[in-house]
């Protein structure tokens, strides 16, 4: 019998796990959002299904099995606290839910329900990614690292009112954090996936005008546990052109290992344009430039997701990596308030 899902939210992101799940046996058969045009918008790509406006009548009323959550980052707390109420297996899109506290109580929750949790950092599952993590794996160990991600916001828009009409992301009411946390939390996690985990962290923020606390840009310092250090610059910038695709959008992430170096270069946030792949190996001395082909990443992610469900397995990443991410950008705002570097504790 095949999974059967109900999806909470359909705005943009919603469309990108549709088109994961049709690759899947999951039968969607209910949609919540309370704007009733994001799901009609949705169901178009689906067929005949239930529709509500209301998640929780939606867990009540239907006998589906799991749930994908792509809801504004203030309300996956109350979301996913109310899915493991009802038993129901949860895929939530990142992050947890941009504080750490809260995030850690999820932990609990999940943990003590025995439900199934996944959380949708999906680069985890991108071809190219999972390729750049055998050759970090080969060329160990890790010596240095660096992220670099640059997203596009209009000069005319980097002004509080346009850019909470813009996207509810500016709002720090409901997206809880500027660039660390939109984009910032997927590099956070792909250093944790490639190298390891961080002991402490020092960072420095600048701000949009007008809004306190909404960071446009992040530069940090990550201290690892393996002994090394990872640099980190996450910037939004008027730079409607930059990029190889000029799209204004670029990822860069190196990373120096005893035994060589590769770096991956990705210019398209949604998988679309194969990243650039290159090795250099010092027993040769010589480049290796490696094509991955089409990401999958989206398809990868779903299937992984009801692969878990179908099996009652513990999916990757889980809750406790949701948690993590949280917990580091928490340190992150923490460290850029009291100028100084903060540890890192994973405690749960």
């Amino acid at each position: 019998m095949p999974v059967r899902l109900g999806i909470i939210g359909c705005g943009q992101v919603a469309h990108f796990h549709l088109k994961g799940l049709k690759s899947t046996d999951a039968e969607i058969t209910a949609l919540a959002d309370i704007n009733k045009e994001n799901a009609r918008k949705l169901a178009a790509g689906i067929g005949t299904i239930q529709m509500f406006s209301d998640y929780r009548m939606m867990l009540n009323e239907t006998d589906i099995d799991a749930v994908i959550i792509g809801l504004q980052n203030n309300l996956h707390y109350e979301a996913v606290s109310a899915c493991i109420e009802h038993g129901k297996a949860i895929f939530c899109e990142k992050p947890l839910t941009a504080n750490a506290q809260e995030s850690k109580d999820l932990v609990k929750k999940v943990k003590d329900a025995n439900v199934v949790f996944m959380i949708g950092f999906m680069k985890r599952h991108h071809r190219a990614f999972q390729k750049m993590k055998e050759l970090v794996t080969e060329l160990a160990p890790v010596i240095h690292a660096k992220i670099r991600q640059c997203i596009f916001i209009p000069l005319d828009q980097m002004e509080a009112n346009r850019l909470r009409r813009q996207w509810w992301g500016w709002d720090k009411k409901v997206g809880r954090g500027g660039a660390l946390v939109h984009s910032g939390s997927h590099e956070l996690d792909v250093i944790r996936y490639l190298t390891g985990e961080p002991k402490s962290i020092t960072a420095n923020f600048k701000f949009v005008p007008g809004l306190d606390e909404m960071e446009h840009y992040c530069a940090a310092m990550l201290e690892m546990e393996q002994g090394f250090s990872t640099l980190i610059d996450i910037t939004a910038m008027p730079y409607s052109k930059y990029g190889a695709e000029h799209g204004g959008w670029l990822e860069e992430i190196e990373i120096y290992c005893a035994k060589g170096w590769v770096k991956l270069t990705n210019y398209t946030w949604d998988g679309s344009v194969s990243p650039a792949l290159v090795v250099y190996r010092e027993n040769h001395q010589s480049f290796e430039n490696i094509y991955t082909g089409k990401s999958r990443q989206w398809e990868n992610e779903m299937q992984h997701f009801i692969n878990c469900v179908e099996n009652k397995k513990n999916p990757t990443p889980g809750v406790v990596d949701g948690y993590r991410v949280d917990r580091i950008i928490s340190d992150a705002y923490l460290s850029g308030k009291e100028n100084r570097k903060v540890e890192i504790s994973f405690a749960c």
